[in-house]
């Protein structure tokens, strides 16, 4: 297991994220798509995380669409926004066992003043 540093967190700070192999794998074949490849310096993810409404509700139509054409209800996708993403992580890891402290660290959550 690994981690991966990300910049820039929605709390404004920078945060370290524990990375496991399924993880890894799926991030250098999506680094291997870069315009270049080889360049350290090329971002993974061309879209800072401040501008996923540019893109999410394309993609969750295009979710949308492809339950119904194999005929699967598709309507829970309704209002589903980029937001939501956390919850669902929240309340996933939750629901497995996980103890509240490491489910805020794990969704970048800050404690309380």
């Amino acid at each position: 297991m690994g981690s991966l540093t990300v910049r820039l967190s929605k709390s404004g700070h920078s945060r370290q994220i524990p990375m496991n192999s399924v993880v890894r794998a799926a991030l250098l074949d999506l680094a291997g798509r870069r315009r270049e490849p080889d360049n350290p310096e090329e971002p993974i993810f061309r879209c800072p995380y401040i501008q996923p409404d540019r893109f999410f509700a394309k993609a969750v139509e295009r979710a949308q669409k492809a339950l119904r054409e194999a005929g699967k209800e598709s309507g829970r996708l309704n209002g589903y926004t980029w937001h939501c993403n956390r919850h669902t992580f929240a309340s996933r890891v939750v629901m497995a066992g996980v103890d509240p402290r490491t489910v805020q660290t794990l969704g970048g959550w800050r404690p309380w003043p």
